[in-house]
């Protein structure tokens, strides 16, 4: 994808974002949280740019048709009533942190990794892979 090739720059220049907070703020998949007093809100984020938040949607509703465990949390979400769009920032916000990792230290993402990993730290939508 152009704009995450656009974003991200050279690996040598990953000084831009030092943590995946700021990535994620950037294009959009971060939510932000209002409260005050006795009331809180939780909203999409607007002020990104969007671009890189279409990107990262649409890459987040691609995988799921291709990634084994991208399906099983939307499916697990899903069941709790979560709303399309916003499992879908969801997911693209997991990805985010996916592809900063992977491009960070320059490895090559392996799905059958991420699955052992999510098993791991025992997420309940994982442990039936």
């Amino acid at each position: 994808m152009p704009e995450l090739v656009a974003t991200l720059g050279p690996r040598q220049s990953h000084h831009w974002f030092d943590s995946t907070r700021a990535l994620s703020n950037l294009a959009g998949c971060s939510p932000i949280t209002q409260a005050s007093g006795k009331w809180k809100t939780v909203r999409m984020r607007t002020a990104c740019v969007k671009p890189l938040r279409r990107a990262f949607r649409h890459w987040s509703f691609a995988s799921l048709t291709h990634s084994k465990w991208a399906w099983a949390y939307y499916r697990y979400r899903r069941s709790q009533n979560h709303v399309h769009e916003t499992l879908l920032r969801c997911l693209a916000q997991k990805w985010l942190k996916i592809l900063f990792a992977v491009w960070a230290t320059g490895q090559a993402y392996d799905e059958q990794l991420q699955i052992e990993k999510l098993k791991r730290h025992h997420a309940a939508w994982a442990l039936s892979l």
